[in-house]
């Protein structure tokens, strides 16, 4: 095969601002702060494909200023609500090419605020448009498969001990001595805490319980495992935020047609393989070299190369399956994050 492509060196370049027509006067003062995203996604991960913003962490990334200037750029945080994400670049690449930070307002929108609507067409002209608020309302989406990030409707709280302590159809009153009146209430009043205390409304009774909250680290997957055409991970939030009983194990994000892994299921926990408990991603990298290092030493128990395979679904149904193994075509390799790298990520055979 040919030698891999080199690594494309990015220089210094100046461009300048469109100057906007009179009537997108809205438009004209932000936008030298407007830029367009790329995201490029390499393989299926986290239920989601390629599109035009940043949903995982896993990701080749390209940022456009002015319609002229492609830089990369890298992840930094990746918020679990709010549906946005922190990136950095190099602004040296850019030379003198007049950007503007943009100015946020504090403001809160409430019903019949007049606004402006500005945003970027597919062929990178500005779009203005004046408009009022309507209305505000909690945004429902509804289930989707594979299962994959969504906005909530609700503060995504994680119970431990205390499963039987809120129940459908209570009202949270107060979290920590603060009152809970609307959504955005929720995340303010526990960030960077362990455990919460809850004033909750239940059959008519006010209760005061102890909930204990999921931390998250900013990057959500940061490493995959692609196996004889799987797609494996940890289970990340979408996938556990839809089963009471999480399995102990990797989640199987997806599969390519035609390859030894279509034996398996899209969407289930491997917990077990060739007899070898599976509890995490390093633990299911160690059964398959195990199992591995046991065929070479012992060509006679290779079982025509089959190896057998227990999974558990979303909705705790177990199963057994054998599969099939062709380490010549599909071996396995990784996917790990590696910040020295140009795009945050670095391809592992093995």
């Amino acid at each position: 095969m040919p030698p891999p492509p080199s690594i494309y060196s990015y220089k210094p370049k100046t461009a300048q601002i469109q100057d906007l027509d009179e009537s997108l006067q809205p438009a004209r003062k932000i936008w030298p702060s407007l830029v367009t995203v790329t995201f490029c996604l390499p393989y299926n991960v986290n239920g989601l494909r390629n599109t035009y913003c940043k949903p995982i962490s896993i990701s080749d990334i390209f940022i456009t200023f002015t319609n002229n200037i492609i830089i990369p750029e890298k992840l930094i945080y990746l918020h679990p609500l709010y549906n946005y994400a922190i990136l950095t670049y190099d602004k040296t690449l850019l030379g003198e090419t007049p950007i503007k930070a943009i100015e946020l307002s504090d403001k809160k929108l409430v019903q019949g605020d007049s606004i402006y609507l500005i945003g970027i067409c597919n062929d990178c002209t500005p779009v203005v448009k004046k408009t009022t608020v309507k209305r505000i309302i909690n945004v429902y989406l509804s289930k989707c498969f594979s299962q994959r990030w969504k906005a909530l409707n609700f503060e995504d709280i994680r119970l431990d001990d205390f499963i039987d302590s809120l129940a459908v159809g209570d009202i949270i009153l107060t979290i920590n001595n603060n009152m809970v009146t609307k959504m955005s209430d929720l995340p303010i009043t526990f960030h960077y805490l362990e455990e919460v205390d809850i004033l909750i409304l239940h059959d008519g009774k006010e209760l005061n319980i102890k909930v204990k909250t999921t931390p998250y680290y900013g990057k959500e997957t940061t490493k995959i495992i692609g196996w004889s055409g799987a797609i494996i991970q940890e289970p990340y939030k979408a996938a556990l935020e839809r089963i009471k009983n999480v399995p102990t194990g990797v989640y199987i994000t997806f599969i390519y047609n035609g390859l030894p892994a279509l034996k398996l299921k899209q969407g289930v926990w491997i917990v077990e393989l060739q007899g070898r408990k599976v509890n995490d991603i390093d633990s299911f990298l160690k059964a398959i070299y195990a199992h591995e290092k046991e065929i070479k030493e012992k060509p006679e128990e290779n079982n025509d190369g089959y190896v057998r395979i227990k999974t558990i679904s979303g909705t705790n149904v177990t199963e057994v399956v054998t599969m099939k193994l062709d380490p010549c075509y599909w071996d396995i390799w990784q996917l790990v994050e590696d910040k020295e790298a140009l795009t945050g990520w670095k391809f592992i055979e093995t």
